[in-house]
């Protein structure tokens, strides 16, 4: 601190007025940029927002099937038309649902390996779900066949489509 005492009082004051100028503006700096990265609307909170709209979507409906597996299972076993017919409209409105909530995750900029497993993985088997019960299933129940509905709506191709485990 001897080093300050060769300069004159006016010098030494503004030498410290300007290092409380410096700090201030740092530290002013620095909280805007912490203010922006973690204000709502900022990066930190869209990816938060992402987060839970998968959580969500991957809840029962739209972007798990297994609501969808679960109308086709008392499909099998309803023997009143009417009730028939609300289940396949809940059907159809669960697959619309879930080719929705499919192309909003299209449109999202989710990490690699994410869009891997949502997008590519998971989405394989719910297709060949929804083939099988478009193409085997509907059609069996349509013509009073409960014996070939039962037998497509106990297939699961998942099983087929999944890929190989680690």
């Amino acid at each position: 601190m001897k080093w300050l005492r060769r300069f004159r009082f006016g010098t030494r004051l503004a030498l410290l007025l300007a290092t409380f100028s410096i700090g201030f503006l740092s530290y002013g700096a620095w909280s805007l940029y912490v203010a922006q990265k973690l204000s709502v609307g900022g990066p930190l909170y869209q990816r938060i927002e992402v987060s839970q709209q998968l959580v969500s979507d991957v809840l029962p409906p739209p972007e798990y099937i297994v609501e969808s597996y679960m109308t086709c299972l008392q499909l099998t076993v309803v023997a009143d038309t009417y009730r028939m017919g609300q289940l396949i409209e809940r059907l159809r409105r669960l697959e619309q649902e879930y080719a929705e909530r499919h192309d909003y995750w299209l449109r999202a900029q989710l990490t690699p390996e994410l869009s891997d497993v949502l997008l590519r993985q998971a989405h394989a088997p719910a297709q060949a779900f929804f083939a099988l019960v478009n193409h085997t299933f509907l059609p069996a129940l349509f013509r009073n066949d409960k014996v070939a509905a039962a037998r497509a709506g106990r297939t699961d191709p998942t099983l087929r489509s999944a890929p190989p485990a680690d």
